[in-house]
């Protein structure tokens, strides 16, 4: 006998039930998939069957790739930690190695009784402890019979501290140069001069460091042209010169 349409619609319907029951299932399954990024597992279920397993997500493999911030929220350090600068290290002076700057000025005495003025800069290295090499760029005003003159003076000084304790030194020095001036020195003499020299002098530290100097010295300082145009042409000076000057880290 033929079943109604009705009853036969419901059947169908309540025949398709399940299978709907299992696509709305994996429907939810593979949205919560796409939300977590896992590569899904996905078994395919027939229609009346037992209910699907569960799927089991894939972990997205991790990414090694390391950004260029890491450094700097990877390092351990709060961030806008300042930073503390070493400061350079102490250098001992008349240590053998360093390197030391001198500016300084002093005034020269002659038989004519006119005063020479002078002002100097220095660079100086110690050789060995206590031995310094210095080369001294000075300059001159020599107030001096007939015409006055001015004077550009390159040096090259050997100095021994032979007394060395932290808060002084002694030392003795020797060294020549060149006189290059605008008129001859003596007024009698050349304008190209040798200048030999030699003295005693003292450093004070003026710190506790240790590591800035007051100098002082004396010394004998000559001038003349080492008979250069011949001896009757080689009038000299000869005087006494006391400077001082500033003594500091190169």
């Amino acid at each position: 006998m033929p079943m109604p349409r009705r009853f036969a619609a419901a059947a169908f319907v309540a025949g398709l039930a399940p299978a709907l029951n299992v696509a709305h299932a994996q429907t939810m399954r593979l949205v919560d998939i796409a939300d977590t990024g896992a590569a899904p597992e996905i078994a395919i279920v027939p229609t009346g069957s037992q209910p699907a397993p569960a799927v089991t997500p894939t972990p997205a493999p991790e990414s090694h790739t390391e950004s260029p911030l890491s450094p700097i929220f990877t390092s351990g350090e709060p961030l806008g930690q300042p930073q503390v600068l070493e400061s350079p290290a102490h250098v001992d002076f008349a240590s053998a190695g360093s390197d030391w700057w001198t500016i300084g000025g002093g005034a020269a005495v002659g038989r004519n009784t006119h005063i020479d003025g002078n002002v100097y800069g220095a660079w100086s290295h110690f050789v060995a402890d206590d031995v310094e090499f210095a080369a001294e760029l000075g300059a001159w005003y020599y107030d001096q019979e007939g015409d006055d003159a001015a004077g550009i003076n390159p040096n090259v000084v050997f100095r021994w501290h032979f007394v060395h304790e932290h808060d002084y030194t002694i030392y003795a020095d020797i060294g020549i140069g060149v006189l290059v001036a605008t008129d001859n020195v003596p007024y009698d003499g050349t304008s190209f001069d040798f200048t030999p020299r030699a003295g005693v002098g003292a450093t004070f530290a003026l710190n506790d460091a240790g590591d800035e100097r007051l100098v002082v010295g004396l010394r004998w300082a000559h001038v003349s042209n080492a008979r250069i145009h011949g001896d009757d042409n080689n009038p000299g000076i000869d005087t006494i010169m006391l400077y001082s000057g500033f003594q500091f880290p190169f």
